[in-house]
């Protein structure tokens, strides 16, 4: 094979991408340092070595504060984001959210553990070997560093399926490095040079069959998102406090990114958390008297400094030569000038704890730097043992007051109303003969306007049918093992998995129904308790969604605590004590009715009564005492008490409401005063995930809504027996 220069082969191809500038820009720089081609050497035979462990202890590194991101500092991200038309600046947010999802598809992933569960003759010693030599592949023929990480990709998602011999092992590396050329490069290879670089170990045959073997096998899916695809941006972002763009950070990102991929254990990790990892030590090393995780990094990754622990940690072994020692192409490779001699930068023994989780103060700045309409994504947290342990209540609830009273006393005090004492009107308030028809005067088509009574009316029927309803008392007749309040731990996780997922909040209202129905006819063991969740939201996702995630998706949000057999094993066994009976209505089903009617009476469509709905409806939930209640009876209730809150100088219920829902505030009382201790924490204190959820801008902040301390006992009383002391406005509602 001829010998060329780099500046001979730059001025051939003429790439123009961000890369191939760099390599122009080092042409000089290599022919000064007088860079020649390394001689290829030829993968010898595949050794089964043992990794090197080295331990080493030093001083804990006294940390300073964590910049905090200035206006000014976005401006000038914003300004570098449009300024470079590769970085996409007005779609870079989509595009990162795009590949978020697709990395995590099942489909595009290696399994963690395809080592021991399906080869047989190959380890994770033989696939260093082999990576560290396509690493000097890929720079004999001057590749894309992109190229190099999707061959990797390619060659553990093909691993993770088909067993392969170790003497085909070094033909998979050039067949994958063949297809991920094609894919990358402007100008591949061809197939006899990837065989003259094995020295005709493999014939073109058999790289060729070797090739439609591998697409055959990963259904030509090959754009996966890799490392790399997420380096660039990170290291955007992680430069942001520097005053001029750091090319030795750069250079050094890309470096752990590369040693990442000769470690196997690494395999288990998403690639944008490996490569916020690699951002966060390359910080680290380069400043390591400052926090390596900055609240910029944190709200775009999408990742808690706690969050990249063990994979920072690993990378850090790798770069410490505790692991892989002999394995030094990458070492040497990023020993020369033309990367700034970043494997000579010396990296600490240590890592302090407190670099790896986020404090308080980082807290509240990352919190003040994130707006509204760039939220960060929260990570999922695995849900943890369950306790059968009492819910601790800040207050005691107003029921229990009143019994407390009563037993004391022999008769409890009547509730004093916080509106002026009623005031006896001349006129008793009755319904009017003609009322407006606010489905008639709904122009949304989806609504149904013409048939949305015979619709409602059917699903009040459906709601009562004994065998969609779960029995209001199967804790205390069914189950043995499971509590009420490890219920309401399981329902506050859910929620968490819902928002990790993005599903429609019906997916959840229709997981719990599904809970509650499978706990009313079968014993379940506590450990088997998360397993029915995800099983639940696995089925209610297929029911609701348009692209329900994948069953390798809800085990992996168990931390792999249940594997894909038992997911759909528990999945069979729903759907046959359910009698695939799944069309539940559920309280979303009918709040979305009645906060139309709620809003009758206001001028412009209301968003925070609705966003409160949805919250007070998501709290019901958490309390198995709402379970005895009809969904359309806690969305009443949900309604009534949303309405108090915004405005408690206001009957919460209208006539309007009255007659479409079916039920009179003295139905609801119950339900409402439940709802509404939930709310003030008075039950359920501990669970705050809902709480969390509705604190964000996106759902108007509804959960820090202040409510007066308790909801006057007269609006529970019948509108036709009672006369109230306000005049009525023509939407209904009633004025003090």
């Amino acid at each position: 094979m001829a010998s060329t220069t780099v500046a001979e082969h730059v001025n051939r191809s003429r790439i123009t991408t961000r890369a191939a500038a760099k390599r122009r820009a080092m042409a000089t720089l290599a022919e000064e340092n007088q860079l020649g081609n390394k001689k290829r050497a030829v993968l010898g035979d595949v050794t089964n070595l043992v990794n090197v462990v080295v331990s080493g202890n030093s001083k804990r590194v006294e940390l300073q504060k964590p910049h905090c991101v200035t206006k000014k500092e976005k401006r000038a991200e914003a300004a570098r984001e449009f300024e470079d038309p590769q970085l996409c600046g007005p779609y870079a947010s989509d595009i990162y959210a795009y590949l978020r999802r697709m990395e995590a598809e099942p489909k595009r992933r290696p399994l963690p553990d395809y080592m021991e569960k399906v080869q047989k003759d190959a380890n994770a010693n033989m696939r260093a070997v082999l990576v560290d030599w396509l690493v000097e592949v890929s720079e004999e023929y001057k590749l894309l560093p992109e190229t190099l990480h999707l061959s990797v990709s390619y060659i553990d998602r093909f691993l993770s399926m088909n067993v392969v011999h170790k003497q085909k092992l070094q033909l998979l590396g050039v067949s994958s490095i063949f297809i991920a050329s094609k894919y990358e490069e402007i100008d591949p290879r061809n197939v006899d040079e990837l065989c003259d670089i094995t020295e005709n170990t493999y014939t073109k045959e058999e790289v060729i069959k070797m090739e439609a073997d591998m697409l055959k096998s990963l259904k030509f899916e090959m754009g996966n998102p890799t490392t790399r695809t997420f380096l660039r941006k990170f290291t955007d972002v992680a430069q942001e406090s520097y005053k001029t763009p750091n090319l030795q950070l750069e250079f050094l990102v890309a470096y752990l990114a590369e040693l990442s991929l000769l470690d196997y254990k690494l395999v288990k990790f998403l690639p944008s958390l490996i490569a916020a990892s690699a951002a966060f030590l390359a910080r680290f090393m380069t400043r390591t008297k400052t926090h390596p995780w900055c609240p910029a990094l944190q709200q775009y990754t999408g990742y808690k400094a706690a969050d990249l622990k063990e994979c920072v940690l690993a990378i850090h072994d790798m770069c410490l030569g505790r692991r892989a020692r002999n394995l030094n192409v990458i070492q040497e490779k990023y020993k020369q000038p033309k990367f700034k001699c970043v494997a000579h930068i010396p990296c600490p023994q240590e890592i302090p704890e407190n670099c790896l989780r986020f404090t308080r103060s980082m807290k509240r700045r990352a919190e003040a730097a994130v707006t509204p309409e760039q939220l960060a994504t929260k990570k999922r947290v695995v849900l943890g043992e369950l306790p059968n342990a009492v819910v601790p209540a800040n207050k005691v609830s107003r029921a229990e007051k009143q019994i407390q009273k009563r037993g004391a006393k022999g008769k409890a005090k009547k509730a004093v109303p916080l509106t002026k004492k009623a005031v006896p009107l001349t006129k008793t308030i009755q319904q009017p003969e003609t009322a407006k028809d606010v489905d008639a005067a709904s122009d949304d088509p989806q609504m149904c306007a013409p048939y949305a009574r015979d619709i409602y009316e059917y699903l009040q029927k459906l709601e009562e049918d004994e065998d969609r309803r779960p029995s209001p008392d199967y804790m205390t007749k069914i189950q043995k093992d499971v509590t009420a309040n490890m219920r309401g731990v399981l329902v506050d996780w859910l929620v968490d998995v819902a928002e990790e997922c993005e599903l429609l909040s019906d997916t959840l209202f229709l997981t719990v129904m599904y809970i509650d129905r499978f706990l009313s006819v079968n014993v379940l063991n506590r450990k088997r308790l998360q397993l029915l969740g995800v099983s639940s939201m696995r089925i209610a996702s297929k029911y609701e969604g348009i692209s329900p995630p994948h069953v390798e998706q809800f085990c992996y949000i168990t931390d792999n605590r249940y594997d894909r057999d038992e997911v759909l094993t528990m999945e069979a066994d729903i759907l046959k004590s359910l009698n695939f009976n799944l069309g539940n209505p559920t309280i979303k089903t009918l709040l979305r009715r009645f906060t139309r009617f709620a809003q009758e009476s206001y001028k412009d469509p209301n968003l925070q009564l609705e966003f409160l709905g949805y919250y007070l409806a998501e709290l019901s939930l958490l309390d198995y005492e709402c379970v005895k209640f009809l969904p359309s009876l806690v969305a009443a209730s949900v309604t009534f008490l949303a309405r108090f809150m915004i405005r408690p100088k206001d009957h919460p219920w209208t006539l309007s409401l009255q007659r479409y829902s079916g039920y009179k505030p003295a139905d609801l009382k119950e339900c409402v005063l439940l709802i509404y201790d939930l709310h003030c924490n008075k039950r359920g204190a501990s669970l705050q995930s809902i709480r969390a959820k509705y604190k964000q801008h996106k759902f108007k902040c509804v959960a820090t809504i202040s409510s007066p301390a308790e909801v006057p006992s007269n609006y529970f009383e019948d509108p036709k027996e009672f006369n109230f002391s306000c005049e009525m406005n023509p939407g209904g509602t009633f004025h003090t």
